[in-house]
């Protein structure tokens, strides 16, 4: 039986259009916790989960990052 490529769900990242109001929500309304920040983009964490959700205003779109195996 081969072992699975992805080990964990590591981040998904989330554009906003309002940074302010963006982390506000997740925050106060979702109840997610600060784990850093910067100008444009703030990483949130769960209690009870090692994924990160990171909202970010710069151009980019929505984004999924997993961990994989270091095999591939």
């Amino acid at each position: 039986m081969n072992k699975a490529l992805f080990k964990k769900m590591d981040c998904v990242s989330l554009y906003v259009s309002d940074f302010q109001e963006g982390l506000e929500c997740y925050e106060k309304t979702l109840g997610l916790k600060m784990n850093w920040k910067t100008e444009n983009s703030v990483g949130l964490g769960m209690d009870e989960d090692v994924t990160e959700v990171v909202l970010h205003s710069s151009g980019r779109k929505s984004e999924v990052d997993f961990k994989v195996d270091s095999r591939y």
